[in-house]
């Protein structure tokens, strides 16, 4: 929490925050507590965003007029694993129009009382078909389709899903 403020306050890129939250996690941590993390800063003029993923769940991704798919991210480890582990970062461009999804593997890995999971396919499927969705939209109509799928079965996880739109002036978000 106050590590992340402190780290996004200052400007930092992201590989240097995820670092940073990285040693912070790893000093005195007998518990061996980990942590799954995506930090990313966009640059709305230019669709230009710098990412570093750290062990977390891939951002799906929806150009418009296009399919969604997962963004690359290369294999960083979770924070709190290995101190002074070298992060790295990346960067991707966005069109004007590209809805931009975050998740827990939560929404996943929900299950239905088969234990058949929502799965990646699933995920992909839905934000295709809703891309075009305002985010808050595509967020609660997400909700509502793992409701569906699961069926009231017991949530074994947290669930969270917060969109992105961006239009090359400003980011419309839904959490």
């Amino acid at each position: 929490g106050a590590g992340f403020r402190m780290a996004t306050d200052m400007g930092l890129p992201p590989d240097e925050i995820v670092s940073r939250i990285n040693a912070l996690l790893c000093k005195d941590n007998g518990a061996c507590m980990f942590v799954t993390l995506f930090v990313g800063r966009i640059d709305l003029s230019s669709g230009r965003m710098e990412y570093c993923n750290a062990g977390h769940t891939p951002l799906v991704v929806v150009p418009p007029g296009k399919g969604a798919e997962f963004l690359a991210a290369k294999k960083n480890i979770a924070v709190g694993v290995l101190d002074e582990y070298a992060y790295a970062q990346q960067e991707a461009v966005f069109a004007p129009g590209t809805m931009l999804l975050a998740y827990t593997d939560g929404v996943t890995e929900a299950e239905r009382a088969d234990h058949e999971q929502y799965g990646e396919g699933r995920l992909l499927a839905y934000a295709s078909a809703h891309a075009k969705d305002a985010p808050s939209v595509f967020v609660d109509g997400l909700e509502r389709d793992l409701d569906a799928f699961t069926s009231g079965a017991e949530q074994y996880d947290d669930i969270t899903a917060p969109a992105v739109l961006v239009d090359g002036e400003s980011a419309k978000p839904g959490v």
